[in-house]
């Protein structure tokens, strides 16, 4: 029995660790958020600019098909973000994510006219912001993009614009298997190092309890 409950722990874990999570727009409260404001896990980092006007975001409806998905509605970012202060970042779609992900996003240039804007990924690693890609818009232009993490770190990732407005409809991250995680452990290799692994893809003593995967195989001790 306790090796029954261990297999479904294990088994727990690895969906955990693998599971999607996305904030999709259309199912949030169509209102002016004039405070920071968290919901599931996701930030709407609202402060005031650096002339100590207020920078608040609005959801509102808004019609768009992307990648097969129907939205009604957008995060409307209505100018610039900062990241400047950390602590009091203006204008930023912020999250936490524990180690490597692919960053899928939904967004639109706010305009039908202008210059071109672009939408900032980053990361906070270390207290240090990372920059990890910057995505440009024409206007009225409606795309999806997928930004990657690849640090084995904990870390905040920061959305938000390089200029002027921006909409965003969809956010969501994927965890990604590293090099330590349990499914880029071959069978090959696992038969030619001899060497023992937990769920996480971690190596343990060969006298280690619960799941284990040892020579490509997976046993429960």
């Amino acid at each position: 029995m306790k090796k029954f409950f261990t297999l479904i722990a294990a088994v727990a874990l690895a969906a955990s660790v693998n599971a999607q999570t996305e904030w999709n727009f259309s199912n949030w409260d169509a209102k002016t958020y004039s405070e920071t404001f968290t919901k599931d896990g996701l930030t709407l980092n609202i402060n005031k600019n650096s002339k100590g006007d207020d920078a608040p975001m609005t959801i509102d409806s808004n019609s768009k098909k992307v990648d097969g998905v129907q939205y009604t509605q957008r995060l409307k970012l209505s100018g610039s973000g900062s990241v400047s202060d950390l602590e009091k970042m203006v204008r930023v779609v912020s999250f936490e994510v524990e180690g490597p992900v692919d960053i899928y996003v939904v967004a639109c240039h706010a305009s039908s006219s202008g210059d071109p804007r672009t939408l900032k990924v980053a990361a906070v690693v270390d207290n240090a912001v990372t920059p990890l890609e910057d995505v440009s818009y024409d206007p009225n232009e409606i795309k999806s993009f997928t930004v990657k993490y690849n640090q084995n770190k904990a870390a905040k990732i920061l959305i938000y614009s390089g200029k002027s407005g921006m909409n965003i409809y969809d956010i969501k991250f994927t965890p990604v298997n590293v090099t330590n995680g349990i499914s880029n452990i071959s069978a090959a290799a696992a038969k030619k190092n001899g060497k023992t692994y937990n769920m996480a893809g971690q190596e343990v003593s060969s006298s280690a309890k619960g799941l284990i995967i040892k020579n490509g195989k997976k046993y429960v001790k």
